[in-house]
């Protein structure tokens, strides 16, 4: 969760003409993520196109991954 640095993109896409906000939010809390598109929403209007890039990864074999790293795992991915 990066938000200066989203915003840091955003800058620079809007400095290139486009319309564009950076917005950062944990996915695996609801209301960040309700949050995040009440902002969207106010700023630029109706979500219409969005792309994602929530994920992650453990590189780490299966049998030595704790269960709460395979619970965040699942709850991002």
């Amino acid at each position: 969760l990066n938000g200066a640095a989203a915003q840091r993109v955003a800058e620079e896409l809007r400095a290139d003409g486009a319309v564009a906000l950076g917005v950062a939010a944990d996915v695996t809390d609801r209301a960040a993520v309700e949050d995040a598109f009440a902002k969207v929403r106010t700023e630029l209007g109706p979500v219409h196109i969005l792309v994602t890039s929530a994920g992650l990864v453990d590189f780490a074999p299966f049998v030595e991954i704790s269960p709460q790293s395979w619970q965040r795992l699942i709850d991002v991915n």
